[in-house]
């Protein structure tokens, strides 16, 4: 078995661990950085993660991919944090995301615009209320979130 296949045969139980430590997954990918397999476990809090949550959450996965784990490669267990620029999965992590400054990208371009960085009003029925400046001017635009492609935090310089 390849360690894509085993990792996507335990996606249940690796969330399942991840909810246990009061935290919520937010990916699983196996990439090579450095010359180095690593399996990449991002989670994260309503309130941002902690060291120590991060450190429980990677103990029991290591338990669970080391026991059950038939493949002959070697990997490094990375369990982080989404960052500062982290995506906005859903509908509740939009809503949750209220006043904070975010960056979308349109599934089709809209107002000759592809993409909007601005600060998040509101969100009505599922439409964005989106505050942002172009060329100097403060706008602001609606937008439902079936119509947008992605969404995360963003800093804003």
């Amino acid at each position: 078995m390849f360690v894509h296949e085993f990792i996507d045969s335990k996606h249940s139980e690796i969330e399942a661990i991840v909810k246990q430590q009061g935290a919520k997954l937010y990916e699983v990918s196996y990439v090579r950085e450095a010359g180095n397999n690593i399996l990449r476990v991002v989670v994260d809090t309503e309130k941002g993660i902690d060291l120590d949550t991060c450190v429980n959450i990677s103990d029991a996965l290591s338990v669970l991919l080391d026991e059950e784990n038939t493949t002959d490669d070697e990997y490094f267990l990375d369990v982080c944090s989404p960052g500062a620029e982290k995506p906005l999965l859903d509908i509740d992590d939009v809503k949750a995301a209220i006043g904070n400054y975010i960056a979308f990208e349109f599934l089709v371009p809209t107002n000759g615009l592809d993409e909007i960085q601005g600060d998040l009003e509101a969100v009505n029925d599922d439409v964005l209320q989106v505050k942002y400046n172009q060329k100097g001017r403060f706008k602001t635009i609606n937008v439902p979130y079936n119509e947008i492609k992605s969404i995360r935090l963003a800093v804003k310089f």
